[in-house]
């Protein structure tokens, strides 16, 4: 481990000496956090490091509401070394995505009586004052059952990538600074999301044929039909690196695939008609911009691939198709 990250980690467990026992938690303001790895050791991770950081500004008692998972899908994972009371690491037997691992967190959750899951990728930077407007956002909200979810605003080299509110097929952004609950439907990335507990368990958990890609999208949608709503802060910004952005440093041609397929089964499912058609001609114009850019020869297979379906495959055998893909997939 590297020795900035074992001091940042001796120092948090210090200041955790005076917290109680954490065989469960007994208090309805409580957090636990999962970070889902892969390919990336804990100490390395930006997540954890900039995490570390921000639990460390939390109050004594917040510590004792406060708990790290580590979910490593890597294959073949060596298990660090000393992560501090807050952190538990788990290696998964085989990467089964996020699905898997939020599934396998909101068990643990249930288990140890927290009431809210903050989910976070590997890349996300939290800011040193995150956890400590998150648990002062838990304490105004947590009698409100229509709240469902705690979002803040997320930002990719100053492009804001989430929160959206969903529009026929399209999306626009949130007024900037825009502060409580979403009054229609909402669309926010998994990473530094926090989820009422109750409410995932509600909806059923994370829906596994949403593996990876549009996992967020399925949760929202199911939250917004559920009745609940999410409460975005628009005052509290988080930096993170979303691949489908960064297509020719990033963006792997299976995973590039498997978000295609993911897009057009939500909408499939889930959305209108008039949904759909506006989802194929947004295929076009990402097929045409890749074109213009003349970006990865296998990547504009792929999109010419996925419009050509939407054009001439029926709806009811894409999703069939995806559905069985899946289920191989989760076997």
């Amino acid at each position: 481990m590297e020795p900035m990250l074992s001091e940042e980690l001796k120092n948090l467990e210090v200041m955790g000496d005076s917290a109680p026992g954490r065989e469960r938690i007994q208090s309805d303001m409580s957090i636990l956090a999962i970070v889902v790895l892969y390919g990336m050791s804990p100490e390395v991770s930006p997540t954890v490091r900039t995490l570390l950081t921000s639990a460390a500004a939390l109050t004594s008692i917040e510590r004792a509401k406060f708990k790290v998972l580590i979910y490593d899908n890597t294959p073949n994972a060596h298990t660090p070394g000393f992560l501090g009371n807050c952190f538990e690491y788990h290696a998964s037997a085989e990467n089964g995505g996020l699905a898997s691992a939020y599934n396998y967190a909101l068990r643990r959750a249930e288990e140890e009586g927290f009431e809210w899951l903050l989910t976070l990728d590997q890349d996300t930077e939290i800011h040193q004052e995150y956890l400590s407007k998150l648990f002062e956002l838990v304490r105004q909200l947590h009698s409100d059952d229509r709240t469902a979810a705690i979002a803040p605003c997320i930002a990719d080299k100053g492009v804001v990538i989430s929160p959206h509110i969903l529009f026929y097929g399209l999306s626009k952004r949130f007024p900037k600074g825009y502060q409580g609950l979403s009054r229609k439907e909402t669309a926010v990335i998994n990473s530094a999301t926090a989820w009422r507990v109750s409410a995932v368990r509600d909806i059923g958990g994370f829906n596994p044929l949403f593996w990876l890609d549009y996992l967020d999208y399925w949760v929202c949608h199911s939250i917004y039909r559920s009745g609940r709503r999410i409460y975005v802060d628009g005052n509290l910004t988080i930096s993170h690196e979303l691949s489908l952005l960064d297509r020719k440093n990033r963006m792997t041609a299976a995973r590039f695939d498997n978000f295609l397929s993911a897009e057009t089964a939500f909408y499939d499912v889930y959305r209108s008609r008039v949904e759909g058609l506006v989802l194929t001609f947004r295929v076009l114009g990402r097929l045409l911009k890749q074109i213009i850019r003349r970006e990865d020869l296998v990547l504009r297979a792929l999109t010419w691939s996925c419009f050509k379906r939407r054009l001439f495959q029926p709806k009811a055998m894409r999703v069939d198709n995806w559905r069985q893909a899946m289920r191989t997939f989760n076997s």
